[in-house]
């Protein structure tokens, strides 16, 4: 396996807004590819967490990719803030589609999007909502998986009061945008949607994903997975969720 990192996104320069690439050893062009992004509230976080996933992915024979976004400081002083996160990552998907053959040689038929915590907030976006990226780009994503997921701002804030001041507050400092920015929202682009959480999730009750599954159930193809044992990060370490998401691409034997 070889791993290029730091790839920067065009535009702003920042070294959070960069891809790490993690390219297997044997190279299928029949398979989609991988494009990951990390939680952790919009505040905290780094596309090395997801190292070990993408690691694995790529043992499997999948082309992985691991996103950085600007992050919000919590010191009333951010500059950094809604939707610039998401804007980040969206432009990290672009040059992605746009500049993959000069890195793996053949340009993917698709991409399967994964999203953990805040980072399935940011994914969904991408991936139901018009206007992250171009239409070309849409098109090219052929399925979002959520863990641990964020889906409303709204509604965490009602089930969780103390998030507010912990980092909903800090990264969404505009009420009036935050219905613009539910995952509930319709239309829907009709890009399947899968949603995976652990009963024993100590930060997110598992029933918030399955109510929001009840939304995008009507998006063909789309699914959801409980599984049972992990607390919200321990998921991303777990066999049982590498099985299930290696699942959603056609492996090299």
């Amino acid at each position: 396996m070889k791993i290029i990192e730091n790839i920067p996104y065009g535009g702003i320069i920042h070294p959070n807004r960069c891809l790490d690439l993690y390219i297997p050893d044997k190279l299928n062009e029949s398979i989609s590819i991988a494009f990951l992004v990390h939680g952790g509230a919009w505040c905290t976080g780094d596309r090395k967490d997801l190292g070990p996933l993408a690691t694995e992915l790529a043992n499997r024979g999948v082309v992985t990719a691991t996103a950085g976004y600007r992050l919000t400081t919590k010191d009333g002083k951010s500059e950094i803030v809604a939707p610039m996160h998401t804007q980040d990552v969206a432009d990290g998907l672009t040059m992605l589609h746009d500049r993959i053959k000069e890195y793996i040689h053949f340009q993917p038929s698709g991409v399967v999007l994964h999203g953990h915590s805040a980072g399935a907030h940011i994914t969904g976006l991408i991936s139901l909502q018009s206007g992250w990226v171009s239409d070309t780009v849409a098109s090219w994503i052929k399925r979002n998986v959520s863990s641990e997921g964020i889906f409303c701002i709204e509604q965490l804030l009602k089930e969780y009061p103390s998030y507010g001041d912990w980092f909903l507050f800090h990264a969404f400092p505009d009420r009036s945008t935050w219905d613009r920015y539910s995952l509930y929202k319709k239309p829907f682009r009709k890009i399947p949607q899968t949603i995976v959480h652990s009963e024993q999730d100590s930060l997110l009750r598992y029933a918030l994903s399955d109510e929001y599954f009840k939304h995008v159930s009507e998006i063909p193809g789309s699914d959801s997975h409980l599984l049972h044992g992990y607390d919200h990060d321990e998921v991303l370490q777990a066999k049982e969720f590498y099985d299930l998401l290696s699942g959603y691409f056609v492996l090299i034997q």
